[in-house]
């Protein structure tokens, strides 16, 4: 029985050596949040990035000050990519609400959007705790441009 200790302890270590306790997670990956208020309402657009390079985009409605959503104003999914501290997303599939009198529908009212889809661009700032919107190039942006603030880390 001694004879079998040793080895069995040796392969013990050696395997347990072998383990990371840390885990590396990419700091940009999670969910960011903007919010723009009017009157008695709050329409907040989402952003979260996940492993794989994926992306969700989401606009919602929501009663101001409150946490639950009543309704989309639009549902993108896509993939991203960084470079030099800049955000591109690319979007391989996009719904909005159709009607303009309705300010949010239930997110399968949304209809879908064909042909040219557009995509954006960010730059993390903070740490990775905000994505600025970076005004393209042939745009004229006027106003403080979006802000979106991590909310949750993955």
């Amino acid at each position: 029985m001694k004879n079998l200790f040793l080895p069995v302890l040796a392969v013990l270590l050696i395997f347990s050596s072998c383990e990371d306790d840390t885990e590396l997670v990419a700091p940009y990956l999670g969910a960011y949040q903007y919010i723009e208020s009017k009157d008695t309402l709050d329409f907040v657009g989402m952003i979260e990035l996940k492993e794989g390079n994926q992306v969700i985009e989401q606009g919602t409605v929501r009663n101001k000050g409150e946490a639950n959503d009543l309704g989309y104003t639009y549902y993108r999914t896509g993939t991203y990519a960084i470079e030099d501290n800049k955000l591109r997303i690319t979007i391989d599939f996009s719904t909005s609400k159709n009607n303009k009198d309705e300010l949010f529908v239930d997110r399968g009212d949304l209809s879908v959007n064909e042909g040219f889809l557009e995509g954006a661009e960010y730059g993390f700032s903070d740490s990775y705790s905000k994505l600025n919107y970076l005004c393209p190039p042939n745009a004229f942006c006027v106003g403080p441009l979006p802000v979106y603030k991590k909310v949750n880390s993955n």
